[in-house]
């Protein structure tokens, strides 16, 4: 059985499914961690979102939010990543 320390949720769809509701607001809910299930939760956009934005400092905005979840994700479950090693 997997039991996995955080769970990040990327998108509304996806946190909506994690967190057992019909409808979540990501902007209203990205600011911290959500426990749920016995399992904290990151919320943040899904990838898609990002590439959809007009503008490139929109697109940065967006990646860089998302890069920072994932990052406190792998804080919150005690990894050590190395994700600026970009070759």
């Amino acid at each position: 059985r997997v039991r996995p320390k955080a769970i990040v949720a990327l998108g509304a769809t996806a946190a909506g499914s994690v967190l057992h509701r019909k409808r979540v607001t990501l902007s209203q809910m990205m600011d911290a961690p959500v426990t749920c299930d016995d399992y904290l939760v990151i919320l943040t956009y899904h990838p898609s979102f990002a590439l959809r934005q007009r503008s490139s400092e929109a697109r940065d905005a967006a990646l860089d939010r998302i890069v920072a979840s994932l990052r406190e994700a792998a804080r919150l479950a005690h990894l050590d990543l190395d994700v600026a090693h970009a070759g």
